[in-house]
């Protein structure tokens, strides 16, 4: 852990922004500084991990875009990376029966991330893992419309319609896709359908999952996840000349505003 030097074995936020010049001081707004006694503790194999909360008064627009710095044992500055807001991407969790369902498969787990490209063609991108799934569709999809489909749809509501496959291109994208059960009941996998629709058009819609027949069993609203910044990219401090190479990343860094705006991270660092 640390030593008797000030900022010894620091893991701090700096008010400077960019970590081509000075990092500046600590960057709090309290009365006190909170973050003369935040260091990390380095294991056998110079690295080191954890998470801490840290009183700076200072909400998750202020501390965007500003430095974080880890320091050595002497309390010198060896690394810098600026905090910042990571790839931006939507997620579907939460699943419940389709609100006309009665049948006894109950689908669980999330599609993460979603993320909206835009080519020629604005295209949804999207991971799944789902669990309770219907067995029937171990071999794909059968000949009914819809068969064990995963698809948005133009509702946003789980309690009611969800009407039909959400897109704006000339002809349906969402027909072929369908996912393939495992032994378990669980599926997995990634796709890429050109919806012609932007991020901010889907956000809010429902995520529909089929059975073998077509019909639809399970539904979850796509959202936003809660927003969180990063610090990763670690490069020397400016001014460092010695050997230690930092790399790593501090991640998620949360905001919560109770009595005193806290910041929340966790870091896991190489070559501290």
């Amino acid at each position: 852990g640390a030593g008797g030097a000030a900022n010894s074995c620091g893991i701090h936020i700096h008010a400077g922004t960019s970590c081509a010049e000075d990092a500046l001081g600590h960057y709090y707004s309290t009365a006190s500084d909170p973050w003369s006694a935040v260091a990390y503790t380095a294991d056998e194999a110079d690295q080191a991990q954890g998470t801490f909360s840290v009183e700076t008064g200072l909400a998750a627009s202020e501390i965007d875009g500003h430095t974080f710095i880890i320091h050595a044992f002497d309390g010198s500055r060896i690394a810098c990376a600026i905090i910042m807001q990571p790839p931006q991407f939507l997620e579907a969790r939460g699943f419940v029966p389709y609100f006309s369902y009665s049948g006894n498969l109950q689908v669980s787990g999330s599609i993460d991330p979603i993320t909206t490209s835009h080519l020629a063609v604005a295209t949804q991108t999207f991971t799944f893992s789902l669990d309770g799934v219907d067995p029937a569709c171990s071999s794909g999809a059968g000949g009914a419309a819809n068969s064990c489909g995963i698809h948005i749809h133009a509702g946003t509501s789980c309690a009611e319609d969800a009407l039909g496959h959400y897109y704006s291109t000339a002809s349906d994208p969402w027909s072929a896709v369908a996912y393939t059960a495992d032994e378990a009941d669980q599926a997995q996998g990634t796709f890429s359908v050109e919806t012609g629709l932007a991020a901010s058009e889907i956000d809010g819609h429902t995520f529909i999952i089929h059975a073998f027949d077509g019909s639809r069993i399970a539904c979850a609203i796509i959202m936003q996840p809660p927003q969180f910044l990063e610090a990763r990219g670690f490069v020397p401090y400016f001014s460092y000349s010695g050997n230690l190479q930092v790399s790593g990343s501090i991640d998620p860094i949360t905001t919560s505003h109770l009595a005193v705006a806290t910041q929340t991270f966790t870091f896991s660092l190489d070559g501290v």
